[in-house]
C-alpha cells in the first residue's frame, strides 16, 4: 500500500505535522524494510504521530450488524477495498492542495492588477491548474497499473 500511494503522491502533498510525520517514518521503516507498527502507537515516534495514528485505524462509525442480520444490507467495511478507498483519499487531498494553489494565485493576480502589472503569466499558470485539476477529478493519476490487494 506505501508503494501504491507514494508511486503518486510526493511527500510533500501530505498534511503538514502529524501525518506528514508519519509518512516519513514509514518511509524510514521501509528504507530500512522493517516494519514495525508499535512506534507508530506506543508514543516513541511523539504524542501527535500516536493520536494521529491510533485516530486513524479506529472505525468511529462502524455500520451496525443489524444493517446485515436484519435487513440484508451489505455496508462495506473500511478496509474491504483498501486500493479504491486510497484512491478516493489521495484524490480529495490533491484536490485540496490544488485549491489551496489556485487561491494563492488569485489573489496574487488580484494584487498584480491592482497594481497595474501584467498578470498573462498568472494566467497561463490558472489554466494549468484547471487542467491539472480535471487531470485530478478524472483519477487518471490513478490509472498506472495498481497491485491486487
Amino acid at each position: 500500500m506505501l508503494e501504491y500511494v507514494l508511486s503518486k503522491m510526493a511527500v510533500e502533498e501530505f498534511s503538514e505535522g502529524a501525518p506528514r510525520a508519519t509518512v516519513q517514518a514509514l518511509l524510514r521503516q521501509y528504507a530500512e524494510d522493517a516494519f514495525r507498527r508499535e512506534p507508530f502507537l506506543d508514543g516513541s515516534l511523539g504524542e501527535d504521530i500516536q493520536a494521529f495514528c491510533t485516530g486513524a485505524m479506529l472505525d468511529r462509525h462502524e455500520p451496525s450488524e443489524n444493517w446485515k442480520r436484519k435487513a440484508n444490507i451489505h455496508i462495506p467495511r473500511m478496509n474491504e477495498k483498501p486500493f479504491e478507498v486510497a484512491g478516493s483519499v489521495m484524490r480529495n487531498l490533491k484536490l485540496d492542495r490544488l485549491r489551496e494553489v489556485r487561491e494563492q494565485l488569485k489573489a496574487d493576480m488580484f494584487a498584480l492588477s491592482q497594481n497595474g502589472e501584467d498578470i498573462r503569466a498568472l494566467q497561463e499558470e490558472m489554466l494549468r491548474l484547471i487542467d491539472y485539476e480535471r487531470y485530478i477529478v478524472s483519477g487518471a493519476f490513478l490509472d498506472e497499473a495498481e497491485p491486487t490487494a
